[in-house]
């Protein structure tokens, strides 16, 4: 009867087990696989794969979750008391502005994105001073952050015109926060890209004919002036 029934299902062919054993699972992946699918290999196979799948997502969210409450812990609380909204702080961080000035920005205007973006916007020295003052009061803070905050402010301006962050933060690193030479590079940059997009209209190439109708011109001169003279000679 049922009692029956639910032993043979319980039981595992070995020969079956070994086969997904074989397959790179765990001994109990492949029991708990098999009397799930009540012996069919294929369909054990797939629901392992399932469920390493959703233990995978379970241990990501988990780990996400703790580095929330880990970032939270570290920069503390909203001027009302709330804890920093972390999906807020990377959607500013995005915007290529340092962390701790994000921060900053979103404790004093109590988590509201709009405000906080339109802070980063005007104040962002005053956002940068308050935040390194925060950090000396913090003593155990062990933010490895490299962030170059002298040159946060200009960060924007570089993405404002197409840069990536970290090309920006690079650029200000090469020419030590000089907005006018890293803009130069970024905009040249840009314009080498833009020539080899459309190779033939390419100024370079231009400046290259235009050189080479100069030189033939010349050439052309130089060879007029010396029959001339040649032919004074004659006379």
């Amino acid at each position: 009867g049922m009692a029956e029934e639910e032993a043979r299902m319980m039981r595992i062919d070995p020969e079956k087990l070994t086969q997904i054993i074989l397959m790179g699972y765990t001994t109990k992946e492949a029991r708990r696989g098999l009397r799930s699918a009540q012996g069919n290999i294929d369909q054990a196979v797939e629901f392992i794969i399932e469920n390493r799948r959703l233990r995978e997502e379970c241990h990501r969210e988990e780990e996400a979750r703790e580095e929330e409450e880990r970032i939270q812990r570290r920069y503390g609380l909203t001027e009302n008391g709330q804890k920093i909204n972390i999906t807020y702080l990377q959607q500013l961080q995005s915007m290529g502005y340092p962390r701790r000035a994000c921060v900053e920005a979103l404790k004093q205007s109590n988590n509201r994105l709009e405000e906080a973006s339109e802070m980063l916007l005007t104040n962002l020295d005053t956002l940068i001073t308050a935040s390194r003052v925060a950090k000396r009061d913090n003593e155990d803070d062990d933010d490895q952050e490299t962030e170059l905050m002298e040159d946060a402010t200009h960060i924007p301006q570089l993405i404002a015109l197409g840069a990536e962050f970290e090309e920006a933060r690079a650029l200000l690193e090469i020419y030590g926060n000089r907005l006018e030479r890293a803009v130069e590079e970024l905009l040249q940059k840009a314009q080498d890209s833009y020539e080899t997009m459309h190779e033939h209209n390419d100024p370079s190439l231009f400046e290259r004919a235009r050189t080479a109708v100069e030189k033939r011109m010349a050439k052309k001169i130089r060879l007029a002036e010396q029959s001339a003279a040649d032919q004074q000679r004659r006379t």
